[in-house]
């Protein structure tokens, strides 16, 4: 029975952690996502480094820092660390759609904050109203890129830089009916500004989506991507999502062995090898080494008995085994 506990128990430990190995991360927006809705394949394309906020005064020029769907609020030392980065010369690119990045906006004292509301375009679109085509202008190129589920940007400040336009035919569903009715705003709405600020730039855009897995290779989503990053080294800041409860298992997994091993093919080789002696070792025991003493037990037997039939002797120690 004891051994049946232990096997069972290293087994569990094994397919656990092969299971944690194999199965990626699926929180939105996650570095680690190679799904439709992560961002995995930004990450390895660009080389980019995952980043906390507090780790950017440890910044110098010719970097580039993304902030991408960001679900968590923002404090006030967070964003004059924000702030700070970009006045001493570092390149903020903020992707979001429906706010959370207002409260950073206000702190940074930025000339446009997200709306909110749903923009929608029943022409320049791709597949669905909800993925406008829009244009944006980076360092005198235009671009035609593909948002999904964004938002527009609104300003009181004439000083606006707008550097993206979504369509005339473009509008605001504020009630989420899926087509325009009187009343709604019409575009064309700026989605995408830039502002100097010290010695640094900041961009921001009304949607968090253009670089996901599956929206990367869309358009030019990918060319932005590029001159965004163009002679620079790009951050993305890595602390300011919300994940999953198998994420936070996944993460405290690799931390964990990460701190006494190098990689977590070890501890799986490890456990794998523990596994194998012990599999190994039942099946010696309870499978050779137990038909090699029945075996033995029989031929004593006979010695004794010669007259008994071999073949009824056989049957009966089967019919025992099955009755253990």
């Amino acid at each position: 029975m004891k051994n049946y506990i232990i096997l069972g128990t290293v087994l569990f430990l094994i397919i656990a952690l092969f299971s944690i190995y194999i199965i990626p991360s699926t929180s939105d927006f996650s570095p680690y996502n190679p799904l439709y809705n992560g961002l995995a394949d930004f990450v390895h394309e660009f080389n980019v480094t995952l980043i906390p906020i507090n780790s950017l005064n440890n910044l110098k020029q010719g970097t580039v820092v993304f902030l991408i769907g960001p679900s968590k609020n923002f404090t006030e030392q967070e964003g004059m660390e924000i702030l700070s980065y970009v006045e001493n010369g570092g390149e903020l690119v903020i992707m979001d759609d429906f706010g959370t990045s207002n409260e950073l906006i206000k702190i940074m004292n930025l000339n446009g904050i997200l709306n909110g509301s749903l923009l929608g375009d029943p022409l320049f679109m791709y597949k669905s109203f909800q993925l406008p085509i829009v244009k944006v202008n980076v360092n005198g190129t235009t671009l035609n890129v593909y948002y999904n589920y964004a938002t527009v940007i609104t300003s009181q400040n004439s000083n606006l830089n707008c550097i993206g336009e979504s369509s005339y035919f473009s509008y605001l569903d504020l009630n989420l009916t899926g087509k325009y009715l009187n009343g709604y705003p019409k575009g064309p709405f700026c989605i995408a500004y830039m502002q100097n600020i010290g010695k640094g730039v900041v961009y921001v855009f009304s949607d968090s989506s253009p670089f996901i897995n599956s929206m990367l290779n869309l358009g030019d989503n990918h060319k932005l991507a590029t001159i965004l990053i163009s002679g620079k080294i790009p951050y993305l800041i890595d602390d300011k999502w919300y994940v999953n409860n198998y994420d936070v298992l996944r993460t405290n997994t690799f931390n964990f062995f990460s701190q006494i091993l190098p990689s977590i093919v070890y501890p799986l080789a490890l456990i794998s090898v523990l596994a194998s002696y012990i599999v190994g070792n039942y099946i010696y025991i309870n499978l050779v080494k137990k038909r090699t003493k029945k075996k033995s037990n029989l031929e004593k037997i006979l010695k004794v008995h010669p007259e008994w039939n071999k073949d009824v002797l056989i049957k009966l120690m089967k019919e025992a085994d099955k009755n253990e």
